[in-house]
């Protein structure tokens, strides 16, 4: 994984929540993980906007304010209905497909339905 800095790293998204964190450091440059929350990896909410952004129940839910004139290659907001996602689930909170073990759960559910 890489990031510029660790306010710019991002966690597997079901590994938090996308409430922000209020211990996690903004103001100033961190130069560990533990100097912006010292919860470190195991805080139960996001850090920092990136993750806040591009966490599942936020990715491409909400439009974007510049449209179809945004000229970001990967910009965490939808810019028209082709592109628009729907807020996740609770059942795939619990289960996502890419979640490691997840898969059986998921085969055993669909064979129920």
């Amino acid at each position: 994984m890489y990031a510029h800095n660790w306010q710019d790293f991002r966690r597997p998204p079901f590994s938090y929540e996308r409430e922000q964190c209020p211990q996690w450091e903004t103001k100033h440059f961190i130069a560990t993980y533990a100097d912006g929350c010292p919860l470190e990896y195991r805080c139960p909410r996001s850090h920092g906007w990136k993750e806040q952004e591009y966490h599942p129940q936020n990715y491409k839910v909400h439009a974007c304010r510049q449209g179809e004139q945004c000229g970001k290659p990967h910009c965490p907001y939808y810019h028209g209905e082709r592109d628009r996602r729907h807020p996740l689930g609770p059942f795939f909170r619990l289960f996502p497909k890419n979640r490691p073990g997840a898969t059986h759960v998921h085969q055993a559910f669909h064979q129920l339905y």
